[in-house]
């Protein structure tokens, strides 16, 4: 989940990478699904090529530095996000 926030929107503020995690959890809930890894992974394949829900995913980005503080604070959130289900007025459920 931090490595989707920190390539979906780690330039953006706090509130804009907290509604890519909760995007993420929505559509766990939602049954696209069954876990928040297989969401971010999730991908089609069609005649043009393969489309996947997150552009990175598609794009084989390399992992990132887990010790930039971009990261970091990605991974704040995601955990804010997944354990203490945190910034629901984000993106509702």
């Amino acid at each position: 989940m931090a490595k989707n926030i920190l390539y979906e929107a780690g330039s953006e503020s706090i509130k804009g990478q907290a509604a890519v995690a909760r995007v993420v959890m929505n559509r766990v809930r939602e049954g696209f699904a069954k876990t928040p890894c297989a969401v971010i992974y999730q991908a089609t394949q069609t005649d043009s090529g393969k489309v996947c829900q997150f552009s990175w995913v598609c794009e084989n980005k390399n992992e990132p530095n887990t010790k930039s503080l971009r990261y970091l604070i990605a991974r704040q959130i995601a955990y804010d996000v997944m354990v203490n289900d945190k910034y629901d007025d984000v993106v509702p459920d």
